[in-house]
């Protein structure tokens, strides 16, 4: 079949610090995509030098050789272009390479580059894993191949796309039919901040062109070889072989009979005859030995992947049931088993259009499961963009009535509820970079623990230094206060300890070691307190501690993305008034809810349910009311609200 396609292309280039190259060509039966970004390339003469010598090594393996399988041949580039890269180009490459052949999609990709898939108004990434950070000196490791439908919508950029803009958004925006007005919608759309330039390509398959009745008959007449029949129902590489041997078969018995009219009378004629006769047999014995390899070993195959989605549909079946009795382990464990057997189906490049559904649905069933509430848009509650381009706040805090909000070296407040965008800015004192910060209801001030272990106190608009009796502040991560209380709390992860240090008139005394039995803190990212103590390890495991003394504690009904490998920017919080533990997964822009069970003594908490937020920014820290009405968050520039 010959497909159309329908190609656009944008970049936004806000910074003017990266070489954008599209590339789309038609090499014949296959096309050629390039979404490539150079950093750190030198000259933009340079850049251009090196885009055109890997456009030539992609062209060139891609059209020569052709009795070599295709696959083969862009195998073959990739190494090249590897090759050539290693050369020629020490700086930072991000890119996705695809071909088009005969409605089979084959692509690969190295750095943050990212290919999408719109199929019927689901949005999937489709190079996910192709790239292996260690992989040494090559960029192109891995090739990804599937077949396309008519309607598929193709879609690469150089950046993960969904930093810029939500999955609702590009549902919404790619609904509108037309792939061009599509995608100007998206670049206008799409919200770059100070994230970098970005450059996206892609295509609609929009038809296919069936073979008309008179392409039918040029296909019977004496000149074209009658087994290209075959090519519309066999392989693109086995319909390839046999239309060769076909064109060998006609060309061969045409010159080996180049006889004049009439019947073959001599020896040597007869002799031809046979000679040419016997060739023309041994050649369709070989072909049709070929097809029905190949339809054998295919029928296989497809029996195979079908009874693999065959078995991902029970499991999926099962889950619905074992999620609805309550039993969400179970049901997690079924979706994993469906998950795995129907990535594998997507590998294949078999049954692609059963398991995109199949993945749709399992999809549907872990949100389902994991009770996901998806936040496309949330509320901003302020907005600190225009201070400063740059801006990068990590912390959120509030005291009162007003939240304070701060980077490593200033601080922002108050911001008031009914006036948000109206604040003052206080730079730390004496070039003190802040690591963590927390309201002391006791003194009714803000304290501060910078990166050189001291501790700063603000009040009346007001930093100060202020010190222990022994002059030796340990060093920390986190630092907390509790229930107004004249103590606070520092978490040091290195020292595997948690220093708990009183507040008097005018310093504080010396540290008190609170890790009396002894727990492993080494890898504990953050700690919260409500009479006991919660600290969360990286690994996703909770140790709780009351009184300095270990409680037996248990996390319940994990959700299907566990909470595991968690990164320094992860949070828990809960207080002596909360019903609930909160937990910043920051990696997964999703906060997760979990039940104490008890409130008045805890033994474990419950999983209940998780805010997912679509557009990709980075969530640094979050803060919940004490009626647990309202969850706030704060990212590099903007505090957001979101009803509970």
């Amino acid at each position: 079949m010959d497909y159309q396609i329908n190609y656009s292309t944008f970049e936004l280039k806000p910074e003017k610090k990266s070489f954008l190259k599209e590339y789309e060509a038609d090499l014949g039966v296959t096309r050629l995509f390039i979404n490539l970004e150079l950093k750190n390339f030198g000259t933009q003469e340079k850049a251009k030098s090196l885009f055109k010598q890997l456009v030539e090594i992609l062209e060139n393996a891609l059209t020569q050789k052709t009795e070599v399988k295709l696959y083969t041949r862009f195998e073959e580039s990739l190494k090249n272009l590897n090759e050539s890269l290693s050369l020629n180009f020490t700086g930072e490459i991000n890119a996705c390479v695809a071909i088009l052949d005969d409605g089979q999609l084959h692509l690969t990709k190295t750095g943050s580059a990212e290919g999408y898939i719109l199929r019927k108004n689901r949005f999937f990434e489709i190079t996910k894993d192709l790239y292996q950070k260690d992989a040494g000196e090559k960029p192109f490791t891995n090739i990804a191949s599937g077949a396309l439908e008519v309607g598929d919508k193709i879609i690469f950029s150089s950046k993960r796309l969904l930093r810029y803009t939500s999955q609702t958004e590009i549902n919404s925006i790619f609904a509108l039919g037309d792939f061009q007005k599509s995608l100007r919608e998206l670049q206008e759309n799409i919200s770059l901040d100070e994230t970098g330039d970005v450059l996206v390509n892609g295509f609609n398959l929009l038809t296919e062109q069936p073979i008309e009745q008179q392409d039918l008959n040029t296909l019977l007449k004496p000149r074209k070889p009658a087994l290209d029949l075959v090519f519309a129902v066999s392989s693109a590489n086995t319909a390839k072989f046999i239309r060769r041997a076909g064109a060998i078969l006609q060309t061969g018995v045409s010159r080996l009979f180049k006889l004049k009219k009439g019947t073959p009378t001599s020896p040597e004629q007869k002799r031809k005859l046979m000679l040419g006769g016997g060739i023309a047999i041994l050649i369709l014995l070989i072909c049709s030995i070929a097809f029905s390899s190949y339809n054998h070993a295919r029928n296989q195959n497809l029996q195979q992947y079908r009874n693999l989605l065959l078995e991902a549909q029970n499991n999926l079946e099962l889950a619905k049931t074992q999620g609805i009795a309550g039993n969400r382990e179970l049901a997690a464990l079924n979706l994993e088993k469906a998950e795995k057997n129907t990535l594998e189906v997507r590998a294949s490049g078999y049954l692609l259009s059963d398991a995109l559904k199949m993945l749709e649905q399992i999809g549907l069933q872990k949100e389902q499961l994991d009770n996901i509430l998806r936040v496309a848009q949330p509320k901003v509650f302020a907005d600190l963009s225009s201070l400063d381009s740059k801006l990068h706040l990590t912390h959120l805090l509030r005291k009162d009535d007003a939240f304070y909000t701060f980077s490593p070296t200033i601080l922002y407040g108050p911001i008031l509820d009914n006036t948000p965008n109206a604040f003052e800015k206080h730079p730390f004192p004496n070039g003190e970079t802040v690591v963590d910060g927390t309201y002391f209801k006791d003194q009714d001030c803000l304290v501060f623990l910078t990166g050189s272990d001291k501790v700063l106190e603000f009040k009346n608009n007001k930093f100060a230094f202020i010190d222990t009796v022994d002059n030796n502040w340990k060093g920390g991560k986190e630092i907390k206060e509790y229930a107004g209380r004249k103590y606070l709390y520092l978490l040091d992860s290195a020292g595997s300890q948690i220093w708990r240090y009183e507040r008097t008139n005018q310093k504080y005394l010396s540290a008190q070691a609170y890790n009396t039995s002894n727990l492993d803190y080494k890898d504990a990212v953050s700690f919260a307190m409500d009479g006991g103590m919660y600290v969360l390890k990286q690994s996703g495991e909770v140790l709780r501690t009351y009184a300095k003394k270990f409680m037996p504690f248990s996390v319940k009904g994990s959700p299907s993305i566990p909470l595991s490998g968690l990164t320094q920017n992860t949070r828990i919080y809960t207080n002596e008034n909360l019903r609930r533990i909160y937990i910043l997964d920051s990696a997964n822009r999703r906060v997760l809810i979990y039940r104490k069970e008890t409130f008045e003594n805890p033994v474990a908490m419950v999983y209940e349910r998780q805010y997912l937020f679509e557009k990709e920014q980075d969530i640094n820290d979050f803060y919940i009311d004490d009626e647990e009405k309202y969850l706030y968050l704060v990212s590099d520039k903007q505090i957001f609200e979101v009803g509970m």
